[in-house]
Order: structure tokens, then sequence, then C-alpha cells
């Protein structure tokens, strides 16, 4: 075989091992393609870096989620009808955080291809940053839609009412401690110009993110996602409120909610702390093996306080520690109370508390941290041989507020994580901080 042959063979077999691997691909400075198999449906996101916690004045009155509702069904000059009828045969909606609004469609596979598709909605979403246009009388209707939309969501669920409650505790004058959709109060009092005013303020070509993924050419969605995108305001966007990080302030807080629509007596336990980021994605990542760490079956974690040891549950209790804000950490608990021996759930509350409180790096052993790092390797190693895996994953880092270039920078920075560099993680959360605490119960009152 001739050395050019030979070379023609291994570039081909590098070409169907790599391409094996489903890789987000940078299209241009604001638009990402993750390509996925011949026939697969096209999904199409849009991502916001602004929500309710961004509507200004330390308050989420529900602005946010306001808006989503009207850029989807109101319309333009170029598009006399709402989304949800502008792709008839899409999925079609949309979710608004704290900190982000998230557009998104799925279309099913066409035999003619993309391209179609692909035009008519980058085209309808780079009208939406120009401007949007619904008659105040829609708005009106879709101010009680989210009326609506609240009632639904504070009335069908006791537990969701409950951490409202403790997050509203956690940090009471602070928008990251409120819920995004607002109260009934500030629903009602929305209107159409506060809504100009906020996409004005923030749906800017330089503060918004779009990710594709489906069977597309990348040369093909670089055309046409530029051509459309042209025109659109590229200009800067006002500091965030949602990056001022609430007050932590050494406190504790107890809850008692008696709800006759809870199926079931809770404990739960929230803490606000500080942890230094002297570089930031060095801290995601030892934040996000000390969370898989705390929340698994392995000697040292919460089940085995809680569950394996003082039996106060019978089901595996919830942990997570997420970032919130620069430098702002929320460490959450929670637990089913086990009532036969803890009729009141005070024990497992105090337990809660304790294990947090006890919190050292002596409980960890470094061979169970090097079972969870490499058990986070491994997932997203296979994860990354699945297109709508490193979709969701993308798409979920850029909510978040994340630089993309380090999405694929942290497992470097995973694999590194030691025992050690653990320990001023558990200070932080062992130490003093803002918490909240609460059992909720099944009962009218007691």
């Amino acid at each position: 075989m001739s050395h050019r042959l030979l070379m023609a063979s291994l570039l081909l077999v590098l070409t169907v091992v790599t391409g094996a691997l489903a890789k987000e691909v940078r299209i241009s400075d604001r638009v990402f393609l993750v390509r996925d198999r011949s026939g697969a449906p096209l999904e199409f996101q849009m991502i916001v870096n602004a929500g309710c916690a961004d509507e200004g004045e330390g308050q989420c009155r529900g602005l946010a989620h306001y808006l989503e509702h009207l850029v989807l069904v109101g319309r333009n000059p170029e598009h006399t009808s709402s989304a949800f009828r502008f792709f008839p045969d899409a999925t079609t909606n949309g979710w608004t955080s704290q900190i982000a609004t998230v557009y998104w469609h799925r279309m099913p596979q066409r035999e003619e291809g993309p391209r179609a598709d692909l035009e008519k909605i980058f085209n309808f979403y780079a009208a939406r940053l120009r401007t949007f246009s619904i008659p105040e009388d829609e708005a009106a209707r879709e101010r009680n839609v989210v009326l609506q939309e609240h009632d639904w969501r504070l009335g069908s669920d006791a537990t969701i009412r409950f951490f409202r409650k403790l997050d509203r505790a956690l940090m009471p004058d602070h928008p990251l401690g409120q819920w995004t959709i607002g109260t009934r109060d500030t629903i009602k009092a929305l209107t159409l110009e506060e809504a100009r005013t906020f996409h004005r303020r923030w749906y800017k070509r330089s503060n918004v993110w779009f990710v594709v993924t489906g069977d597309v050419e990348p040369a093909l969605l670089k055309e046409i996602s530029e051509r459309a995108l042209k025109d659109a305001d590229p200009g800067a966007v006002p500091p965030r409120p949602s990056l001022v990080p609430p007050p932590v302030t050494p406190r504790r807080e107890l809850l008692l909610e008696y709800d006759p629509q809870a199926k079931r007596r809770l404990a739960a336990y929230e803490k606000l702390v500080r942890i230094e980021e002297k570089d930031k994605l060095v801290t995601l990542a030892q934040v996000g093996v000390l969370a898989q760490l705390l929340a698994s079956q392995l000697p040292g974690s919460l089940n085995e306080a809680v569950a394996e040891q003082a039996k106060l549950t019978i089901t595996k209790p919830v942990i997570a520690l997420r970032r919130i804000a620069p430098e702002t950490y929320k460490l959450t608990l929670a637990a089913d109370v086990l009532e036969a021996t803890d009729p009141d759930g005070r024990k497992l509350l105090a337990a809660l508390g304790a294990y947090v409180q006890n919190l050292t790096a002596a409980q960890f052993s470094d061979q169970s941290v090097e079972r969870i790092r490499k058990r986070l390797l491994n997932e997203r190693k296979t994860a990354d041989n699945i297109p709508e895996q490193v979709f969701r994953r993308l798409l979920n880092w850029l909510s978040q507020g994340h630089a993309p270039e380090d999405i694929d920078r942290l497992p470097a920075r995973i694999a590194a994580v030691q025992t050690s560099d653990l320990v001023p993680l558990l200070s932080a959360l062992a130490g003093p901080g803002t918490v909240v605490e609460g059992i909720l119960a099944p009962k009218t009152g007691e």
C-alpha cells in the first residue's frame, strides 16, 4: 500500500470514529449546531440570558415570563400569525427561569431537507429580536393566561408551595428568592409597555444563543443564520441584576407548614453560603464532584447518615448544591419523614442540620472521591456519543450564563479534583450562612 493510500485509509478511519462523536459546532458567534443522524427531527432553541431576576428593582414580578408569552403569541409585520400557527406541525413552547428565557421548537424530518424550516424559524426570531407586535386586548388576554398558569402551578402541588416559601425566607429581599412567574397581584399589574421595555433592554444579538440539532449541514446553517441575523441589534446589554449576589447573613429560620394537599410529611433544609471562586470553572468542577458525593450512597453521604444509620427515612434523600450567583451557592436537603419513629419530623430535620454542620473532608475517602470523579467523566463520555444529550447539556450550560468555550474544558477540571480540593468547600458549607429549615405536614393544623 502506498504512503498516500495509507494516509487516505487512516483519514477515513478517523472520520468514521470521530463521526460517531456527537459534538457541538460553533457556527458563528451566537449559533451552535449539534449534528444528528439522518432522519432525525429538527430542534431549535433560542436562549435569552435574562430572566425574572433581571426585571430590576429587586423584584420578580413575572415580567420576563409574560414577555415569553407575548413573543410566542404576538405578531410582526413580517409574520401575521403567532408562533403556534406559524409552525403548525411543530412542537412549540417556552420557559423562563430567574436568569434565562428560552424558546424551543421541534419539527418533523422533511423529505426535502431542513432548509425551508431553518429559513422560516431564523427569520421569525430575527424579527422577534427587532420587535414584536400584539394588540392591547390580546396582551390583556395573555396576561389572564399567565394568571391561570400561576393558579394552576400554585394550587396543584403542596411541595412547590412549600419550597417557594423556603426560598423566599432564605432570600427575602432578593429576586433569586422569588418565584419566576410572580404573584397574582404582580401579574395583574403587568403592562404591555413594561414588556416592551424589557424586550428592548435584553433581546439583543449579544445576549442570545441559538442552538440547533438535526441532520443539518454546518454550511447550510451558517448561510441561513447569518443572513437572517445580519440586521439584529448587536448592542451591549446593561449590567444584569441577577449577577448581584444576595446577602449571606448568619441566621436561622424555621417554617412549619400544614397543607391539606400534602401527601406526606417532608423535612427540608436550605443553606446559603459564600464559596471563593479564584477560577470559576475549577470551582464548578469541584462543586460538581462534591454534590455527587453528598448525594451518593457512599460512606459519608447524606443517605448513609439519615437513612442507613439513623433510620429516619426509608427513601433516598434529595440533595442539591447549586451556584445561584457569583461566589454564592445554595445547598438543599430534603427527605420524607418516617413517622413511625419520628412522628413530627423534628428528629429528621435536626439530623439534616447536624449533617451539614459536621461536614468535613475526613468523612470521605480518596477512593470515594475517585469513584465519583470517574463516574462523572464516564457519564460525560457516554453522553458525548448521544446527540440529544450533547444538545441538552449545551442548552443547560448556556442558559446558566456560562461561557460556551468552558463546556469542553470542564472534564479536564473534573479529572483534576482531589479530596484536598473539597476542604474549603466543606468548610464553607459547615460554616456560617443563612439557614432556613422546615417541615411540610399533610394536616390542616396541630
